[in-house]
């Protein structure tokens, strides 16, 4: 026969065996703050014994605690991440104050001890050390902000463009930013925006060319709720939403895909913008800055890019010299980029006067950007202290002798140039500990390049029935792939 027992007796039971199996802590304090209740596993996790801390006030065991404030204010605080011993502890806390009638009679809380779980506190430990990392690159950024006086270089063409620019930051217009690939558009876009009234207000930039052109629209104009398939419940502010009040940085607004440009054109004519199936304009107060590496009058006169969109953009024009036309500013820019890896690498390198004539002949087809990358290679390349002009890239000093020892004689170039390249590859990665953002910037390709790269040369090797960097003569270690990989335009 079974035994029947009160409602209240059967509730006070039941909650006594869950505190006896729960692996979660359990702590109930009174009115007062005093701990009338903690079980084995919060005890076994703050190393006490239970009738040490029945009866003592809960700031005495757990200075941290916030258990006063939910009574204090009556709040009810659900999977709530709590530090406990200084550091981050793998722990959720729920907490609710207890009330009977209109009084708060006291507080519960359940401690989840996700350490328990290896792979969920990792994750969380991560977080909370990239979070930490954003935060202090934040106040990095904020503290280091680019201005006029730290763009590098003392040619007097560069001097002269500096101060047109320092000039037209004041004025509410738009800047049209001309010149090849690496010439500092985007530097020069920043320190325009921090010498504007604008500077406290957002800079927001968005590459035209690195997003697809699907994607493009939704980026930049944003979407209302259920614009499409798989669309936020709550939407999306676009780039130029973002940018209000602020300044948006067009960069390679020659590849600005035609369909869309008469809704940007339509933006900056009335000072407002729509989202994606949306239907409420919003005004906006967003100053443009465009610029790119393209004659983008020769695509007006081509019909590629509409010419009532390229006068609204070009209403102040600067264009910036390629660096073979100011090679004066050649050594500022390596002194600049080789402290930046001395003090990076705890390292003393320094260049020789053979490699700083090799760097100041140079023709430099890909301008400031090419030049940080061919100092960042010859960085790596050195073993010593000194940087020599055979450390630098192999097209800078026309070198003839293949960068390894083994006769060549018979070899088809397409297998010494990949044999070179390979080499080239696992240096970099084996310099930078398989950082490929770190080895793609040195090698002077993008990250994304390198990862296909990479992954060739892996299954090449996979075919081939050897272990990648085993037994090849160009390897001198093991490649090891990443987890995870990277018409016509007229009015309308």
């Amino acid at each position: 026969m079974v035994a029947r027992v009160k409602e209240h007796t059967l509730r006070s039971l039941m909650f006594k065996k869950y505190m006896d199996i729960s692996t979660d802590g359990v702590l109930g304090v009174d009115a007062g703050g005093r701990i009338v209740e903690i079980n084995a596993a919060y005890c076994d996790f703050l190393g006490i014994k239970r009738e040490d801390a029945i009866g003592k006030p809960v700031r005495e065991i757990i200075p941290t605690t916030k258990m006063l404030t939910i009574i204090e204010k009556r709040l009810t605080d659900i999977d709530a991440i709590h530090h406990i011993k200084g550091d981050l502890v793998g722990v959720l806390t729920s907490r609710a104050a207890v009330v009977d009638g209109d009084k708060t009679v006291g507080a519960i809380a359940q401690i989840r001890f996700i350490d328990q779980t290896s792979e969920v506190n990792e994750r969380l430990g991560k977080l909370y050390a990239e979070a930490q990392g954003y935060k202090k690159q934040l106040n990095a950024c904020r503290n280091s902000r680019i201005t006029f006086d730290s763009i590098i270089g003392t040619d007097p063409g560069m001097a002269e463009l500096r101060k047109s620019a320092r000039k037209i930051a004041g004025y509410d217009l738009a800047v049209l930013l001309l010149g090849e690939t690496g010439t500092g558009k985007e530097v020069f876009a920043h320190a325009i925006h921090n010498a504007s009234p604008r500077a406290g207000k957002p800079l927001v930039e968005v590459n035209c060319a690195a997003i697809p052109g699907e994607l493009l629209e939704s980026e930049l104009f944003g979407y209302a709720p259920g614009a499409f398939s798989g669309a936020g419940k709550g939407g999306k502010p676009g780039k130029i939403e973002l940018a209000d009040k602020g300044t948006l940085f067009l960069d390679e607004i020659a590849e600005f895909p035609c369909a869309m440009q008469a809704k940007l054109l339509r933006v900056l004519q009335d000072g407002k913008v729509e989202r994606l199936g949306g239907v409420a304009p919003k005004k906006i107060d967003v100053r443009i800055i465009a610029a790119t590496n393209r004659d983008i009058l020769k695509l007006v006169n081509e019909k590629t890019f509409r010419d009532d969109l390229y006068y609204r953009l070009n209403v102040i024009r600067l264009e910036l010299p390629p660096l073979r036309a100011r090679k004066g500013d050649i050594p500022q820019f390596v002194e600049f980029y080789l402290a930046q890896m001395n003090q990076q690498y705890e390292a003393n390198k320094i260049v020789s006067r053979a490699a700083a004539k090799a760097l100041k002949k140079y023709t430099w087809p890909g301008n400031v950007r090419e030049l940080r990358n061919a100092v960042l290679h010859a960085f790596i390349v050195a073993e010593g202290n000194l940087i020599d002009e055979q450390h630098l890239p192999a097209e800078m000093i026309g070198r003839k002798k293949p960068p390894y020892p083994h006769k060549t004689a018979g070899v088809p170039l397409d297998v010494l140039l990949s044999d070179a390249e390979r080499e080239s590859i696992l240096h970099a990665l084996k310099r930078f500990d398989n950082d490929y953002s770190a080895a793609a910037d040195a090698l002077g390709i993008h990250r994304a390049t390198l990862y296909k790269k990479v992954k060739r040369y892996a299954d090449e090797s996979a075919q081939s029935g050897k272990e990648p960097g085993k037994n090849d003569r160009a390897s001198g270690g093991e490649i090891r792939l990443p987890r995870s990989a990277p018409t016509g335009c007229r009015r309308g």
